[in-house]
């Protein structure tokens, strides 16, 4: 039955693709019911098990800095880099790596799953790892409350049969460890830094953050000084300048650190912190594309706490034109009251020559920013004219684009259309 449903979802995919459909997870959709055993059966074929990666915010860039920093040690991984991180999405990965005969070429998975959906992924096969990442408040029309994800994610580090990496400066990922003290290994952020990091509860409360560094803690950022981060390792210090750049993706390399480092050993720390200034950004978590004089950043932002972050950005360099493209389709959450939670003021301090809002919601995030004192120059809902405008203009400008999930891919695929960056396959 498993050859059979290889063949079965090969032919879906192909007649998908001949068709011109955008549907890379139907036959995923279509095996997961016909048979409920492929998944255990398909990663049971890889000799060094399967580590999921969940949380929030940031497991699409996680998960590919983890991919790489393997690759870069000589496994052969099999990751979803395009972010679908449903289990139907895992299952047409597999289809399309899998040979006719039913073989997986590779060592190890490195997976992204939803919090939701990891849930259901450890129903039907326990991983070797699982690395959390923190637990904010999103997508609430699906997760529900907060402490509705926490207890999700609590049965899937209960499940896992190896290694567990979780945020010791989250608290409601470190609470995560009770029960399975053995298995846990810590990554977390120097006092110096506590600031740039809010939990959930940070960000409903004006008290200085206090910060006490985990005793047990593996992997530490130590120390941001423009481009160059240190990390200690173990207790020792090493810095690198990253590809990846944002702070909050400085914290999720401690997070792919910690976990390469217990999915292999005897692993040189030095070549491998040193090893991140090659890794690039996943695709629309900070891409960076070069369209004659505009350099053009996309950022993907999905709920308060990662919208913030993504906003710091702002004040790295000046940015003269800025979009924020805000759908909600169901992939987004068709909840945006989020977006009132957030203050844009860095918005504002970039006095961008160029603002526009765009998406499904460009009229609501217009209203939004107004209520910060924000004027938008150009309202368009339409996201290819949005883009055109945006894409005008001869003089040097960097340009930021920040975008919910769906926006982001409408938005890369006209851009692919163009010619200005690949498809991801």
């Amino acid at each position: 039955m498993y050859l059979i449903s290889i063949w079965l979802g090969k032919c879906i995919s192909w007649s998908s693709r001949v068709s011109g459909s955008n549907g890379s997870a139907i036959p995923g959709y279509v095996i997961e019911r016909i048979n409920k055993r492929f998944l255990a059966k398909a990663m049971g074929k890889l000799p060094q098990g399967v580590v999921l990666v969940t949380g929030t915010n940031g497991k699409t860039t996680t998960t590919k800095l983890l991919a790489e920093l393997l690759q870069g040690q000589g496994l052969r991984v099999l990751t979803n880099n395009t972010g679908s991180n449903f289990v139907r999405g895992i299952i047409s990965l597999v289809v399309d790596k899998a040979t006719l005969s039913g073989q997986l070429p590779y060592d190890i998975a490195v997976l992204e799953q939803d919090e939701a959906y990891a849930a259901k992924f450890v129903e039907q096969f326990s991983p070797r790892g699982v690395v959390v990442l923190n637990i904010m408040r999103d997508q609430m029309d699906r997760f529900g409350e907060i402490d509705t994800t926490a207890k999700l994610l609590q049965k899937v580090v209960q499940a896992t049969t190896g290694f567990v990496v979780l945020n010791a400066h989250d608290p409601r990922v470190s609470k995560l460890s009770e029960g399975i003290a053995d298995k846990v290994r810590y990554f977390d952020v120097s006092a110096e830094l506590a600031h740039e990091f809010p939990n959930d509860d940070d960000l409903h409360s004006k008290e200085i953050i206090q910060k006490t560094l985990h005793p047990d803690a593996q992997v530490v950022l130590e120390s941001i000084k423009g481009q160059q981060v240190t990390y200690a390792v173990d207790g020792h210090k090493h810095t690198v300048t990253p590809k990846v750049s944002g702070k909050h993706n400085y914290f999720n390399a401690a997070a792919a650190l910690t976990a390469t480092l217990n999915i292999k050993e005897g692993i040189d720390t030095s070549t491998l912190v040193e090893s991140l200034a090659s890794i690039a950004p996943a695709f629309g978590r900070g891409e960076e594309l070069q369209i004659g004089n505009l350099s053009l950043r996309l950022q993907l932002v999905k709920n308060p706490a990662g919208f913030l972050q993504s906003l710091k950005l702002l004040s790295e360099q000046p940015y003269q034109r800025i979009m924020v493209a805000i759908n909600d389709d169901y992939a987004d959450g068709r909840d945006m009251s989020w977006l009132w939670d957030v203050t844009y003021g860095p918005i504002k301090a970039a006095n961008p020559n160029l603002l526009i809002t765009s998406g499904t919601r460009a009229a609501d995030m217009a209203v939004r920013l107004k209520y910060d004192d924000i004027q938008v120059g150009t309202i368009e809902s339409d996201l290819p004219k949005a883009l055109d405008t945006f894409l005008q203009g001869d003089q040097e400008a960097n340009g930021m684009v920040f975008c919910t999930y769906t926006a982001m891919l409408e938005l890369r695929k006209l851009l692919v259309k163009m010619g200005h960056t690949e498809k991801v396959q």
